[in-house]
């Protein structure tokens, strides 16, 4: 899963992204996967909450979305390779993967999450999530 944002001010460009890929698969706290919460990213957050509308940001929200959208479809088969070995291992504790979970559960209010049982099953429903939000 790739969390990123896309601030632009006066032709700069800012672009927030989440922590290691490998990491994301261990972690079980939800704060991890959502660079917004990351202490080092506080002066973009406040940043684009002084300088950017609810409208703008739904417009980059959106403009991200697709990319993601894109990215999943031109290399389907890659992530389905990927996809299918990490459903082979090991990658977190059952701890983790019920505290991600549930966490994702809560703040998205989507009870579908209570059906995943590994850290593929959680980042597969997130991706499904955002090509669903594309195509509304």
């Amino acid at each position: 899963m790739l969390c990123r944002s896309l601030l632009i001010f006066d032709d700069f460009q800012f672009r927030i992204r989440a922590i290691d890929f490998d990491q994301q698969f261990y972690e079980g706290n939800i704060k991890v996967y959502m660079p917004q919460f990351f202490k080092e990213n506080l002066p973009y957050v406040k940043l684009s909450m002084e300088h950017l509308n609810e409208k703008t940001v739904l417009q980059y929200q959106q403009e991200e979305r697709s990319s993601i959208v894109h990215r999943v479809r031109s290399e389907r088969h890659r992530i389905k390779d990927l996809r299918d070995a990490s459903k082979t291992q090991i990658l977190s504790t059952k701890e983790n993967i019920e505290r991600l979970r549930d966490g994702y559960a809560k703040y998205y209010n989507n009870e579908k999450y209570y059906h995943c049982h590994s850290m593929t099953d959680i980042i597969e429903l997130n991706v499904k999530n955002v090509i669903r939000q594309v195509q509304l």
